[in-house]
Parts: C-alpha cells; structure tokens; sequence
C-alpha cells in the first residue's frame, strides 16, 4: 500500500452510503405501502368480497328449499367475515386515490357490502315474517347468482383480458334492468286479491278472514322482495364502479 493511499471506513464509503440510501428508500416504500392501499389492493379486497358474497348465495339457495335455521345460521356466520375485510378503514384509506378513482373505489367496495347485508337480511326477514320461497324469490335470487357470476368472472380477466373484464362489469351493471322488470312483476302479481275481493262482495263467511290474511301476505313477501331486489340494485351499481376504473386504465 503506498504512502499516499488513505483507509476509508466502510460505513463511510461511497459503496455503503449508497447500500444505507438503499436500504432507507426500500423501508420507506414498504412503509407507504402498508398505509396506503394500491389499486391491486383494491382489487384483492374486492374479490375476496365476490367470494364472500357466493357462498352466502350458496347456503342462501338451500336455505330457499325448507328455510333451513342450520343454513340460515351459515349466512349469519359467513355475514360477519364482512368486519374482516375492515371496510371501514379501507374505504378511509382511498382518500388517498385522486378523484374519480377515489368515488369509483369506493362505491365499489361499499355497493358490494351493502348488497352482502341485504342478502342477509333476506334471509332473516323469510324466518322472521314465516314467507316460504315462491316463484319470484327463486327468479330474483337467481339474477343475484348470475351477478355475482360476473363480478367474479370480471375479476379473475383483469390480469389476462381486460377488455372481457369489462364486459363483464358493463353486464353486471345492466343487472338492474332485468332486477326491475321481475321485481315489478312480483310486486304487481302480489297485490291482485280478486278471490279475496269476490268472496268479500258475496258475503261469504270466512271473507273477512281470508282477506286479512291477504292483506299481512302482501306486505310480508313485498319487504322480502325489496331486500333482494335491493341487493340486486347494489350488485348493479359495483359493476358500474368497476366498469368506469377499468376504462380509466386502472
């Protein structure tokens, strides 16, 4: 070594400067990232919420067969995996996202949480009220299965086909139009009481019996009806969301 050769220390030369800014900026980046959700974040929460929402519909189609308290309890139980997912601090944390991102996002998260409550309270007001599934119940819940079939479908194309991801979510969003043509049927099929109107006007002597029993029927399966139809709606309005972040690019 020459007499003019100078030792520098390790931590201070210009290699291990260069490792600690480093090693500083990658501590930085996990510690931003651990408070601010991604996009791909978004989107795992999402789908773990598309999850959520088939099994429900899963034990909610045996439920449908015999109003099973064991299947009902089932949805009750997989309900309260929504306090896991922490939407409450999620949707808090897309603040940080620019708008429209940040309205899209959250409309995404909150409209597919709202339509897991409805589902829910389907089932509770059918145990509730004593209604067995008819016709309409089984023609609207169907429409639920085929919604979450194309929130799920739309997820799992986002990495390999955005473009079929979108046309997925743009048919979840027009969900709401078939939701509302059956919802009308129901509600307009459930409130014809001829018979009852009939034996009324002939005076027959359980008329006003039978006609009461109509009148509580109407109003029972008429709140069941709007719960699924309104998770229908909310299904609709997550498409929609979805739809729009995907056509910006994200």
């Amino acid at each position: 070594m020459s007499a003019s050769a100078k030792i520098i220390p390790l931590g201070k030369s210009p290699i291990g400067f260069a490792s600690q800014e480093t090693n500083s900026s990658s501590l930085l980046k996990k510690f931003k990232m651990s408070l601010f959700p991604s996009v791909e974040d978004i989107y795992v929460l999402v789908n773990k919420q598309s999850v959520l929402m088939e099994e429900i519909l899963d034990h909610l189609d045996s439920f449908l067969q015999d109003n099973s308290t064991m299947e009902a309890e089932k949805i009750a139980i997989l309900e309260q995996k929504r306090d896991d997912l922490k939407l409450g601090y999620l949707s808090e944390m897309t603040k940080t996202f620019p708008n429209p991102l940040r309205d899209d996002i959250h409309r995404a998260i909150q409209s597919i949480d709202t339509a897991i409550d409805f589902t829910k309270n389907t089932v509770q007001e059918m145990q509730m009220l004593e209604i067995t599934a008819d016709d309409h119940i089984l023609g609207m819940v169907a429409l639920l299965r085929e919604g979450t079939e194309l929130l799920s479908q739309g997820l799992d194309n986002l990495a390999v086909n955005r473009q079929q991801s979108a046309k997925s979510f743009e048919e979840l969003r027009r969900l709401k139009q078939p939701m509302d043509k059956a919802f009308r049927l129901a509600i307009s099929q459930l409130f014809t009481a001829d018979a009852e109107i009939k034996a009324l006007a002939a005076q027959e002597d359980d008329a006003k019996t039978r006609a009461f029993s109509r009148v509580v029927e109407i109003f029972k399966r008429r709140e069941v009806y709007r719960h699924i139809y309104n998770a229908g709606d909310h299904l609709s309005l997550a498409g929609g969301a979805l739809f729009s972040l995907v056509g910006h690019g994200i």
